[in-house]
């Protein structure tokens, strides 16, 4: 019923996941009822999914559960959670860069280099970069007021920002512009 009643305001994505969740990890803990429900018992859901997924899943699962029982009138569960844990993340190099670029100069990787091109360039996300059309380009610099995600039935939709912050402008460079100019329709197909 959360879900239900939530499908039109949350993502795509976000109803993807959540399905996902509900399919996958409230098994062992969907049998009781919400009035049964205690913090005992979601702790040791809580402490069993810890087991086998990250800290960031498990309290992503976690945060959706509480969200959905809490609709419900049951908001004062709570539970410990796993600690989190410090992502280490790999930001390439200019030489790194330009080896992929170079590796995708074949013209059977055209839209891959495109995209490469967009990210490392203009710091666009995946899925802002697959929204990306012709129309989106004003001047020398591209609106981005979409993104490109799989919907719980696994197909690509097209949706609005996340967040406000999301909407914005980003220059491009000329080299990259002049190739972008050219295009008619979706700037980079990867279908």
């Amino acid at each position: 019923r959360y879900l239900a009643s939530k499908e039109y305001v949350l993502s795509p994505s976000t109803m993807k996941t959540y399905t996902q969740y509900k399919d996958s990890y409230f098994v062992s803990i969907g049998p009781l009822l919400l009035r049964q429900l205690e913090d005992e018992d979601v702790q040791e859901w809580v402490s069993d999914l810890a087991s086998t997924r990250s800290p960031k899943t498990v309290r992503n699962i976690y945060n959706f559960f509480t969200a959905a029982v809490g609709m419900f009138g049951k908001d004062d569960i709570s539970a410990m959670l796993p600690q989190k844990k410090k992502v280490a993340t790999h930001t390439p190099s200019d030489e790194e860069i330009k080896a992929l670029l170079l590796y995708l100069e074949k013209p059977s990787k055209a839209e891959l280099r495109k995209a490469v091109m967009l990210s490392a360039f203009c710091s666009l996300r995946r899925g802002e970069i697959c929204a990306l059309t012709d129309k989106d380009i004003v001047g020398n610099r591209l609106l981005i007021s979409k993104s490109m995600v799989r919907n719980k039935d696994g197909i690509w939709v097209i949706k609005t920002p996340k967040t406000t912050e999301s909407y914005r402008y980003v220059d491009v460079p000329d080299f990259l512009m002049q190739e972008l100019r050219t295009i008619k329709g979706p700037l980079v197909d990867l279908k």
